[in-house]
């Protein structure tokens, strides 16, 4: 039977030299981000500090569990942060509730202080059509209510931000049903054929929905209220 590993090793490339050198990361309390696939990553240049999101993590679910729980969790929404000139690993904190669900097969982005992410899949219940921020100054991440048309259903499309302009070109979804199978639980089936997109959508961070109703200051997308407001 065929095996499948998932790996956790750090690579660096030399552009002048042209070769590859393995990074030994330091691990507080000799925890990382361990084996995954399918997670985000971006540079956030003004802390040097590369910031991980989520993915799939190498394990086996335990079979026959009607809900899904920690120890048959096939995905992840842990934010981790690699930072360059100390060569090591933290878990980066979340203040308040609000936090994505699990997923894989998203990408993120940064802007000024701001990390963006896009849809993903709940492997292997649903493909996901959210939109998330989170503020690396104040560690809390929020779910973007916007206005306009939203992208289908997807993951594993191409990203990129410019200018506070998100570009999303593609990827992979299909519509689904749920059925119970035990591994973990719940299962996306396929209802119908699988959707290869070829649609592109802007974002932009200089919008905020309604306006803020009049009474506020649009900043990267979300509202800081103005006097009075609550």
């Amino acid at each position: 039977k065929k095996k499948v590993y998932y790996l956790s090793d750090m690579w660096r490339y030399d552009m002048d030299t042209q070769l590859w050198q393995e990074i030994k990361p330091y691990l507080p309390d000799g925890v990382g981000p361990g084996q995954r696939r399918g997670h985000a990553q971006c540079l956030y240049l003004d802390t040097n500090t590369i910031y991980f999101f989520g993915g799939r993590r190498n394990y086996q679910p335990v079979p026959f569990l009607e809900y899904v729980y920690k120890q048959n969790l096939l995905v992840l929404n842990d934010l981790w942060g690699y930072n360059i000139k100390n060569n090591s690993f933290f878990l980066a904190r979340s203040v308040g509730w609000e936090i994505p669900h699990q997923r894989q097969g998203m990408k993120m982005e940064v802007w000024s202080d701001i990390l963006y992410i896009f849809g993903g899949y709940y492997d292997p219940v649903e493909y996901l059509q959210d939109t998330w921020h989170y503020n690396i100054t104040s560690e809390v991440w929020r779910q973007k209510q916007t206005d306009g048309g939203i992208p289908d259903k997807r993951f594993q499309y191409a990203m990129t931000m410019w200018n506070q302009e998100v570009v999303l070109f593609g990827g992979y979804g299909s519509s689904c049903v749920w059925e119970s199978t035990g591994s973990p639980g719940m299962y996306c089936k396929p209802d119908g054929p699988a959707f290869y997109f070829g649609d592109t959508w802007h974002y932009t961070m200089r919008i905020c929905p309604n306006g803020c109703f009049r009474n506020g200051t649009c900043h990267y997308g979300s509202c800081i209220c103005g006097p009075g407001a609550f």
